[in-house]
């Protein structure tokens, strides 16, 4: 998902929606850019964090190189179910202020 890779949450929401397949490689490309905002909704949305690539690697391996603490953090707690089911977004700040906006209209 184009979006992911360039830290488009609100666009990722918006595709998401509207049924856009959640895959491991969304989930790779923003943890390893540090897009929490974006980890978090595609982990609601069923993102499995311990898949690998070719490389072997998981997201939360990107998210370790590319030096990302909070997406590292969200990893490595994982996800909570509650937040999974209902596609709430952790209460932090994310990197997406339009994001964050959302967050406050649930």
């Amino acid at each position: 998902m184009f979006a992911a890779l360039t830290g488009q949450g609100a666009v990722a929401q918006v595709l998401l929606e509207r049924g856009a397949k959640v895959d491991a490689s969304a989930l790779f490309y923003a943890a390893g850019r540090g897009f929490t905002g974006i980890t978090q909704l595609l982990l609601a949305r069923g993102a499995d964090s311990s898949l690998t690539d070719d490389l072997h690697k998981t997201a939360l391996d990107y998210a370790i190189e590319a030096d990302k603490a909070p997406v590292v953090g969200l990893l490595k707690t994982g996800f909570p179910a509650e937040r999974a089911r209902t596609g709430r977004m952790h209460e932090e700040s994310s990197d997406d202020p339009i994001l964050d906006n959302q967050k406050h209209l649930h």
